[in-house]
């Protein structure tokens, strides 16, 4: 990044080791793209992939300057950012012992329904059904995308997508007598500052439980238990057979439900329709059962969807994705699937970061979904062609930003200090978090203002975009599981 005009920035650049400072590398700055960032007026690109001497380095441009120090390792570059991320899940883990936190939350629901377990959504501790349903699916995609557990990060997801299921299981565990939930924990769960064994049944804070259900979490439900039921059947063919027969009776209650359950309040998760999670779930059921009745069902759904993402508020794309890999209207799935990346290249040509996707609130989530997008894409037709894209989505998250900063806690030379995240406060740094990442300023300014005599760091590189390591910054700063989990899916593809 350079704070002279663009056009200044052409020719050769040096790789240095770090332990002397010589050249080890030399090659030509590939790009030079205009940007106007706080002081960024360029960006060039320095591709040295073809290194792989593993090492300490920094990149230097003649009468430019040299770049911070990084390392360059054979092991699967994969490794450790995902396995950073799999310690968020398990720290963000319900009712058990975790590496920040004790026992906690162990009387959530009643009696008859105990609804302990699954993971805190975000820096609070709530659990709802919408996104433990999203990241759950994520997970388990994942895995079953590479057909194999057999890698060892992929078991880890897999034991990992368990908690969720199970959750989810219990939250559905009423359907005989109608009675489901969505929610567990008040929304004034975010005006108490604490650790989550702090919560004791008769003090001032109450773990309320919602019930209530929509065909978008029906159809979302579906997915995980489908799903769950192919992925566990070897090394756990009960608790697979159990998932399996939860989705089909699922399936059998879908018309009796309204089409949207959102969440209390509505403005924490809204959703529209339930189009994209019924697609979801009837072709996950189709590919566990082979039910030839699902298929009108499914044709119907495949023409109706009207955007095909991957998120907490849509899963439209792993749906497309799904009914491709089940043969089902290939022709109309990969025009479909092709468009969407396409797109993304499209938006990247109009960004000096190669960022695939606008900024919204939560862009960390959705640049790593650009990312899977393009992954699922290339394993589905063998297309190849936007595989550097991909990882341009991924590097940006790991620091190639008007910031210099990796969103994920713990992981690169930079990141989130101080994350908004009670435990990251309270309990030490969280690692493996995944923050919400940059976002318009005009957006930010709706809902934040910097506090008097706040220090921001990184003031120089804001501009149009913003990003504030600030504890009270929940728009950009705050750590959440649906952020997290596009990026462990996509590091469990790319290895």
């Amino acid at each position: 990044m350079h704070t002279e005009p663009a056009e200044q920035f052409s020719g050769p650049f040096y790789l240095c080791s770090e332990e002397d400072g010589a050249p080890v590398y030399e090659g030509e700055i590939t790009s030079t793209a205009g940007c106007s960032q706080g002081i960024i007026s360029a960006v060039s690109v320095c591709d040295f992939s073809s290194w792989e001497t593993p090492g300490r380095y920094f990149v230097s441009i003649p009468g430019v300057g040299g770049s911070p120090v990084f390392s360059v390792q054979k092991e699967a570059a994969c490794d450790h950012p995902a396995e950073e991320i799999l310690h968020f899940f398990r720290s963000q883990r319900c009712g058990v012992a975790t590496p920040l936190h004790g026992p906690c939350h162990q009387h959530d629901g009643s009696k008859e329904h105990p609804l302990t377990g699954g993971w805190h959504d975000a820096g609070d501790y709530l659990k709802f059904v919408v996104t433990t349903s999203f990241v759950t699916i994520e997970m388990l995609s994942a895995v079953l995308a590479k057909n194999s557990t057999e890698t060892r990060l992929a078991a880890s997801v897999l034991r990992e997508a368990r908690v969720g299921v199970e959750w989810l299981l219990k939250m559905t565990d009423g359907y005989a007598d109608g009675r489901f939930y969505y929610q567990v924990g008040h929304p004034d769960d975010h005006r108490f500052w604490r650790l989550p064994e702090a919560d004791r049944t008769g003090q001032e804070y109450l773990r309320t439980a919602y019930a209530g259900w929509g065909k978008n979490l029906n159809g979302l439900a579906i997915a995980v238990f489908s799903m769950a039921a192919r992925a566990f059947v070897e090394d756990d063919p009960d608790f697979a057979a159990c998932c399996g027969t939860r989705a089909e009776k699922l399936w059998e209650l879908r018309d009796s439900f309204p089409d949207v359950q959102n969440t209390t309040p509505e403005s924490f998760y809204t959703q529209s329709d339930s189009k994209d999670s019924m697609l979801l779930g009837a072709v996950q059921l189709y590919i566990l059962t082979g039910r030839e009745e699902l298929l009108p069902v499914v044709d119907n759904l495949l023409k109706t969807v009207e955007n095909y993402n991957i998120g907490w508020g849509n899963v439209g794309f792993l749906a497309l994705i799904t009914a491709f890999e089940a043969g089902i209207d290939r022709s109309f799935c990969t025009e479909v699937l092709q468009g969407c990346v396409e797109n993304l290249a499209k938006v990247a040509k109009r960004s000096p970061f190669c960022r695939a996707s606008e900024l919204v609130w939560g862009s960390s989530a959705q640049i790593a979904a650009d990312a899977q997008k393009i992954l699922l894409y290339e394993e589905c037709t063998g297309d190849r062609t936007f595989r550097s894209l991909a990882i341009a989505q991924v590097d940006y998250l790991l620091g190639a930003n008007p910031w210099g900063v990796s969103f994920v806690v713990g992981v690169g030379c930079k990141y989130p200090r101080f994350a908004h995240s009670q435990l990251n406060d309270l309990a030490g740094l969280q690692r493996g978090a995944v923050v919400g990442g940059p976002g318009l300023r005009r957006d930010w300014e709706k809902f934040l203002s910097l506090p008097a005599g706040y220090t921001d760091v990184y003031g120089p590189y804001q501009g149009a975009e913003v990003f504030y390591d600030w504890i009270g910054d929940y728009y950009t700063n705050e750590v959440a599981i649906d952020y997290a989990v596009p990026l462990l899916a996509v590091f469990t593809l790319l290895q």
